[in-house]
């Protein structure tokens, strides 16, 4: 089972959604076999994710409300695992459900991620890294798939980043900051936004493509080459305008 897991994480950042989607079915195949509801709802939680990225949002969100119905009764501080494998799929569906335009099931399962990291301190359990800290970095990326890049900027004040458990996980924040502050034209501190995400976790900056898009967009903004370290940071990423 973690093997499809981790196969199907691979190649979801590769941009092969497809591929992950088998992968996922895999690895939800061997969960059941095993009957444990956090292996489970581990399962569901990457296979929300590929649902969703072949396209089929609302069948993502479906799959990660069935997982955690599977497990709630064992959510429990005394649970930490559970709580966290729990907290991590609702929040993947939650961002399922922004990326269909749902807002109000968005809302709804953030704010129950929201109740189930009251029970925990941050972490990174089951290698999901979740904690409020986690629930709030959701915050400001929900916002941003939803078009409001003020409200993600907002949001952002309230994430302590230094407090969240993965590096990855780091960069994500500097980088929805930077596409939230692009949004708001406001390029010079979009920069400084991805260089922080850079120092973090260098390979997420320089060969995630959705980073590597945003780059571009900030240099065609940037013309004038008035924020010379975009240059710096585009030559890293190996993109051109």
């Amino acid at each position: 089972m973690d093997a499809y897991h981790v196969a199907a994480s691979l190649l979801l950042k590769n941009g092969d959604a497809a591929s992950a989607w088998v992968a996922a079915e895999r690895a939800m195949a061997a969960a059941r076999r095993t009957e444990i509801p956090e292996a489970v709802a581990a399962a569901s939680r990457i296979l929300t994710h590929a649902v969703s990225a072949v396209g089929h949002r609302r069948q993502g969100v479906g799959v990660a409300v069935r997982g955690a119905e599977q497990i709630a009764d064992a959510v429990a501080r005394s649970n930490p695992d559970t709580v966290a494998v729990f907290g991590a799929l609702l929040l993947r569906g939650a961002w399922a459900a922004s990326a269909a335009n749902d807002r109000d099931t968005a809302t709804a399962l953030l704010k129950d991620a929201g109740r189930a990291a009251e029970l925990l301190e941050e972490s990174n359990r089951h290698w999901t890294a979740f904690g409020p800290n986690n629930v709030s970095l959701h915050r400001v990326s929900i916002a941003l798939t939803l078009g409001d890049a003020g409200k993600a900027l907002a949001e952002a004040r309230n994430v302590n980043v230094e407090a969240l458990a993965v590096a990855e996980r780091r960069a994500v924040f500097w980088t929805d900051v930077a596409r939230a502050l692009h949004a708001c034209g406001r390029t010079e501190k979009a920069t400084a936004a991805l260089l922080a995400a850079e120092k973090q976790a260098p390979q997420e900056v320089r060969s995630r493509t959705v980073v590597r898009e945003l780059i571009g967009d900030l240099l065609m903004r940037d013309r004038g080459g008035r924020v010379p370290v975009l240059r710096s940071l585009a030559s890293r990423a190996q993109v051109t305008v």
